[in-house]
């Protein structure tokens, strides 16, 4: 009979341990992962039961929960702790990004600000970033065993030189990797304009709202609204009018 808000079932569901670092605290997510994984199942039910209706003229009952959304959102890591013995969640020391994956998967500091690193070949990473010490660890299972004592060789080596002068090199041999926008950097960046987020929708005030279209494009047109989301109570009037109640 608890409340179903967003940070109660990210804390409910155990999706709190899988983000920050060793020795932090539990961290939700700083977005409302929960309520909008569980509205995306609840249209992929709506869907599938339009889809029924049509073949077998039979309607269906679609039913969601926040808390059952949210444990699918994490069927990777749920999956591979009832299969590993019911290992307990162990983050990185530092710049952890996922707790069952080994280095150099996360986030590193650069001169000038961050980096990420996804999976790869770790051997292949420590030659080209010059580092033999990294190139050392030729055995993949270290690469989780040994991740903090790994990571932290290339945090001492990545510090070094900037965000540019890592990607400039990585990139075109292949590594996985990315700067680390934050919302300013990443609003005015050339990819941000290409994708035509942006729409802005007008208000009963008068005034504007300022936000993003629907991510979605079918036939290859992005889909607007001139509508943004209603007031509360704000079309009970119509509704009422419309089915005569």
């Amino acid at each position: 009979k608890k409340p179903g808000q967003d940070l109660l079932i990210q804390a409910m569901s155990g999706f709190v341990n899988l983000t920050g670092n060793q020795n932090n605290d539990p961290v939700p997510v700083g977005a409302a992962v929960s309520d909008i994984i569980t509205g995306t199942h609840l249209a992929h039910g709506i869907l599938a039961s339009l889809i029924k209706r049509s073949k077998t003229n039979k309607g269906a009952l679609v039913e969601v929960s926040l808390l059952e959304s949210t444990l699918d959102l994490q069927f990777e890591v749920i999956t591979t702790y009832l299969n590993d013995g019911n290992q307990p969640v162990e983050r990185a020391k530092q710049g952890a990004a996922n707790p069952y994956l080994g280095a150099p998967y996360g986030v590193y500091k650069t001169q000038d600000g961050y980096i990420s690193i996804a999976m790869g070949s770790l051997t292949k990473l420590g030659e080209i970033i010059g580092s033999p010490e990294i190139q050392t660890y030729t055995d993949s299972d270290s690469w989780f065993t040994k991740r903090d004592e790994i990571m932290d060789l290339l945090r001492d080596k990545l510090i070094n030189k900037t965000t540019e002068h890592w990607l400039n090199l990585l990139e075109p041999q292949g590594v996985w990797c990315s700067d680390v926008f934050d919302y300013k950097t990443l609003l005015n960046h050339d990819a941000y304009h290409v994708l035509q987020m942006d729409q802005k929708l007008p208000l009963l005030s008068g005034e504007e709202v300022h936000t993003l279209r629907c991510p979605i494009r079918v036939n290859d047109k992005r889909i607007f609204t001139n509508k943004p989301a209603p007031r509360v109570g704000q079309h009970t009037e119509d509704i009422i009018k419309e089915f005569n109640l």
